[in-house]
């Protein structure tokens, strides 16, 4: 529909009562409001100012980080207690305060990174001092409670920010609490124990990706592609293990891993997702040449082979991304 008919069919709802001009602006209001909440339902990626806001505040973190480490001997348990925990906490309020002026659009977010980063060392900071020791459990649970916190904050505050710190603090507690749950003798080895449990995580970034390609959560969908797809590839080619003790299964599996995220990130339009299979390819390429090719008479041809094969896949890879996901590199 032209811009003009659209014109035309609004001006024509309002005069004959259809659609009030009370309506009109509510509508306008609203979506300026998801803009600023949201950055901006065309932006994509950082902008410049987003960067130096983040940039910004872990400089401050590691400021307080020095400081606390080289003071930490002389200073009293309140102090030490009020210098992490407490400094997170003013940190989180003062992104709150900012948080009710719109104008100030991303300006929050840094005051949110600062808390974020400050809240896991202050809680075991007051813990500590306070004399409680919590086991194999206690820093999963302290991490599932942080996650918890983040994604209810994230509801109230609708900051993206938020909720992917959800994320990274429920990616903790998951490998914390896992570890607790096995009480250090896995059912696996420690290796492939810790493989499969990427595995998992990695999987179900992508499936939380998809699942929020298309509400206010969608530009965490590029971030997650991009660790799910690398914690899926990575995962996999190790657990396919190394001659002698190399698990077939996982061997033969592995190409359609890879050459299945190639393309599904073009149904899913994610670049990351695209990259990570070309190089999840080359790095199966090289491994299986050394792997079973290495002591043979045929390991320089070999080696010529693979790197041809290399140098095609990086061409596939710059004509998918250039025909189907729009980059021109």
């Amino acid at each position: 529909m032209e811009k003009q008919e659209l014109l035309q069919m609004l001006a024509s709802g309002i005069q004959d009562g259809s659609t009030s001009r009370e309506e009109v602006l509510s509508f306008v209001g609203e979506v300026e409001r998801k803009e600023v909440l949201h950055g901006g339902a065309r932006e994509e990626g950082l902008s410049v100012t987003q960067i130096l806001y983040y940039i910004g505040g872990a400089i401050v973190v590691v400021g307080i980080a020095v400081f606390v480490g080289q003071k930490w001997n002389e200073l009293s348990s309140f102090f030490r207690i009020f210098m992490t925990l407490g400094s997170g906490i003013a940190c989180f309020v003062a992104a709150a305060l900012l948080s009710v002026d719109l104008r100030l659009g991303r300006l929050p977010d840094a005051f949110h990174l600062m808390a974020a980063l400050l809240f896991p060392t202050g809680i075991f900071v007051t813990l500590n001092e306070l004399g409680f020791r919590g086991g194999d459990w206690g820093p999963g649970l302290i991490f599932l409670s942080l996650a918890a916190a983040y994604a209810l904050a994230s509801v109230v505050y609708r900051r993206n920010l938020l909720f992917l710190f959800t994320i990274i603090f429920g990616t903790i507690a998951t490998l914390l609490l896992t570890d607790a749950m096995v009480a250090g003798e896995p059912i696996f080895d420690g290796g492939r124990y810790a493989a499969y449990r990427i595995l998992g995580i990695g999987l179900s970034y992508c499936v939380f990706a998809y699942a929020w390609r298309d509400t206010p959560r969608r530009e965490l969908s590029g971030v997650l592609y991009g660790f799910g797809s690398l914690g899926v590839l990575a995962s996999a080619l190790a657990l396919g293990g190394w001659k002698p003790d190399a698990y077939l299964a996982w061997e033969i599996t592995y190409p359609g891993l890879a050459f299945g995220a190639m393309f599904l990130s073009l149904w899913l339009r994610s670049r990351s997702m695209l990259v990570f299979g070309a190089i999840a390819v080359m790095a199966y390429i090289g491994k299986i040449t050394a792997e079973y090719f290495a002591d043979s008479l045929n390991w320089p041809l070999m080696l010529i082979l693979a790197g041809f094969v290399l140098i095609g896949m990086g061409y596939l890879t710059y004509h998918l991304n250039r025909k189907y996901l729009g980059g021109g590199r």
